[in-house]
Order: structure tokens, then C-alpha cells, then sequence
């Protein structure tokens, strides 16, 4: 199988959040984009659209598998904030990100009825600041899918569709295809997304987490098997590796497995 990689940068436009926890009426973000907001928002077109009808609970096993084989468009990585460091890009570590952090209290009444319970009423919401650059990878059997993907130009993304254009990366970098590697140890050197409790994390050696959800673990680190390869000129030479694994699964066997269980 051919498989074709890119780097994006995305800027975030706006002020973006995707919340991590509520406790006490704090609610603090996650300081990543899930590869399951950016694949979505990256295929909310006609050709693209729900398979299902509005107000059902998102199911990405039952969204991916309605899609025809030509038309599934990407697998991506989570999306990390980076700088730029003597002309390299470097990812930031969370404390590094510029939050704003502000107090509200919400009426319980309004003119349009009484607000329901799940609604936040009263506490501090942090956000992360705009023009944040973001980084990740693309991936795709389909090498104008990419093309397509890059050259969208805007992409509306989250909860509250927080609008990020899409940057031209100067480094050099282009698409590429990958090179299969046969079994052995590979370092990411990128990060990528998992389920908490995915038998994948077993083929790690050692690994790095960046942050965590309720439900998904961001990380990099090295790991046992096949392995897809892409190099990019940039920052005087990245090579990454992608686990096979995930690929297989989105690709190969997509049709076959329960996909929401094994990533």
C-alpha cells in the first residue's frame, strides 16, 4: 500500500478551548487538538457529511465506516502548539502556552426560558490566546486528498468552531510518500493519539506524555513493530514513524474491526 505523509501548520484565530476538567467550576483546557477534531473538521463538506442524523451521539467507528474507501480522507496526528526557536520549530510545553483566564456568572433565567442544568453557570474558563501556530501530520493513501486538505486554506475547529487558516510551511516540505519499515524499534519522534487502555501502548518501550484526557493519551516515544516512515527537510532533517498499527487499522482493515476500541 502507498501511503503519503505532510506536515501542517495550523493558526488559531480565535480564542480556542476544548475542556479537560470541570472541577469546581474551573474548567481548564487541554493544551493539544484531537486527531478526531481535526479528521472531522477537515471532512465537514457534502462529500463528507454525518452519516447520521442530528442530535445522535457521535460514534467515529460508525462515521468512519460509512465513508467509501476513495473518500476517507486522512489520518491525522493531535494537533501541539509550537515556536520557533533559531529557525527550527520546536513543540511548547504546556506551561509555555499563553492562556487568558476569565470569571463569568450566568443568570439561571433569561428572556428565552430557564438555562438548563448541564449548563455552566458560574465559575473561571481559561482559553488558549489566539494566533497559536499548530503542528501535525497528514496521512493518506490518496495524494490529492492532501493536496486538497492543504489548500482548504480554513478549517473550523471545536466546540465553539474556532476558525484556523492554514500556514504555508516555508521549510521545504512537501508531500512525501512513506517508507514501510519491517519489524523492529522505532522512535516517533512526533506525537500521536491513543485511547486510555489501548493494547497499543504494550508495544511501547518507553514513552513521553504530553497531556491526557478522560479518554485519550498524547505522547511520543519508541516503540516494537512495523513502522511507516516519512522524512522532512525541516529543521535540518525530522524523520517520524508512524506504528503501522494505526494505519492498518484505518486503512487496511477498517471494514473488518471495531475501530472506536482500538484507538
Amino acid at each position: 500500500m502507498k501511503l503519503y505523509a505532510a506536515p501542517l501548520l495550523l493558526t488559531s484565530a480565535g480564542y480556542f478551548i476544548s475542556i479537560r476538567s470541570d472541577y469546581a467550576s474551573n474548567y481548564i483546557p487541554l493544551y493539544y487538538i484531537s486527531k478526531y477534531a481535526l479528521a472531522y473538521a477537515f471532512t465537514r463538506t457534502e462529500a463528507f457529511r454525518r452519516p447520521f442524523g442530528k442530535g445522535d451521539v457521535f460514534d467515529w467507528n460508525k462515521y468512519v465506516r460509512a465513508l467509501p474507501r476513495d473518500k476517507y480522507p486522512i489520518y491525522t496526528t493531535p494537533a501541539i502548539p509550537v515556536k520557533t526557536e533559531n529557525s527550527h520549530l520546536e513543540y511548547m510545553t504546556p506551561s509555555e502556552i499563553t492562556l487568558d483566564r476569565q470569571i463569568f456568572n450566568v443568570r439561571p433565567e433569561s428572556p428565552y426560558g430557564k438555562m438548563p442544568d448541564r449548563f455552566p453557570k458560574y465559575g473561571t474558563i481559561e482559553y488558549m490566546k489566539p494566533c497559536i501556530e499548530f503542528m501535525t501530520f497528514l496521512f493518506s493513501e490518496n495524494k490529492d486528498i492532501i493536496k486538497r486538505i492543504i489548500d482548504g486554506r480554513t478549517y473550523l475547529i471545536g466546540f465553539k468552531r474556532v476558525m484556523f487558516t492554514v500556514e504555508e510551511f516555508p521549510r521545504g516540505s512537501k508531500i512525501v510518500e512513506t517508507c514501510p519499515k519491517d519489524k523492529g524499534e522505532f522512535d516517533t519522534n512526533c506525537y500521536i493519539e491513543l485511547r486510555i487502555g489501548s493494547e497499543i501502548l504494550k508495544n511501547f518501550v518507553t514513552y513521553e506524555t504530553y497531556d491526557i484526557s478522560k479518554r485519550t493519551i498524547v505522547f511520543k516515544g519508541r516503540f516494537r513493530g512495523r513502522a511507516y516512515r516519512a522524512f522532512f527537510p525541516f529543521n535540518d532533517g525530522v524523520t517520524i514513524n508512524i506504528p503501522a498499527v494505526y494505519i492498518d487499522e484505518f486503512y487496511g482493515e477498517r471494514n473488518k474491526i471495531d475501530v472506536s476500541s482500538r484507538i
